[in-house]
């Protein structure tokens, strides 16, 4: 099983109502994904008939399987259904489900599944199509990339000095509340220092 493969396993299966119905991860890799759902009579409804939101809930994880097992970097993204719809063939009547989801499309940010739920013997019991939307989650490191990018040198250096004064006047904010006053007032110092550095190479960057 890829790291990937099991990264998605882990999100499903971990979470409380993967537990509580009994889910049981089978294979997770190029959007492709399957889920079990063993029989088990606290799932039922009516009689031996397995209830229509355990059959839903298991195609919405083996569709969100299908999706993460397409994700390089699965910790910098964060996803939710954010559309389902199912239809019912037949009854499933005390048997063991499957779900076979795989992606039929996926943009930028939004993947389209498509995703059969069928008996252990092959019959089709169910027919889903789940819309997942994944979001990069935004990194302290990204926000300063975006910060700088498109800026000339000097233009870098000139944001960079006014984020070393802005932090100068932070230690000297802090130094007020009489606390480790000498160490925040070294600290603003040395961010004056550098900001008087980096403008100073600001304007030589600059000239011609």
């Amino acid at each position: 099983m890829s790291e990937t493969s099991q990264s998605s396993a882990t999100r499903t299966i971990q979470s409380p109502l993967g537990e509580k119905l009994g889910m049981r991860f089978v294979s997770a890799h190029n959007g492709v994904a399957e889920y079990a759902l063993p029989y088990d009579v606290s799932n039922t409804t009516v009689a031996d008939v397995v209830h229509g939101g355990a059959i839903l809930s298991l195609a919405d994880v083996a569709a969100t399987a299908a999706v993460w097992s397409t994700v390089a970097e699965p910790d910098k993204y964060r996803g939710l259904t954010i559309d389902l719809s199912l239809s019912f063939v037949t009854a499933a009547r005390r048997v063991d489900l499957v779900a076979k989801a795989h992606v039929l499309k996926r943009g930028r940010s939004v993947c389209y599944c498509d995703v059969r739920v069928e008996s252990d013997t092959g019959e089709l019991i169910a027919k889903a199509q789940v819309t997942y939307k994944l979001s990069r989650m935004t990194q302290p490191a990204d926000a300063m990339t975006a910060l700088f990018e498109g800026k000339s040198r000097a233009e870098q250096m000139a944001l960079l000095a006014q984020l070393e004064r802005t932090g100068a006047a932070m230690y000297r904010r802090f130094a007020e509340g009489g606390v480790h006053t000498d160490a925040l007032l070294a600290s603003a110092a040395r961010e004056e220092a550098n900001a008087e550095v980096l403008e100073a190479l600001a304007k030589g960057a600059g000239d011609p």
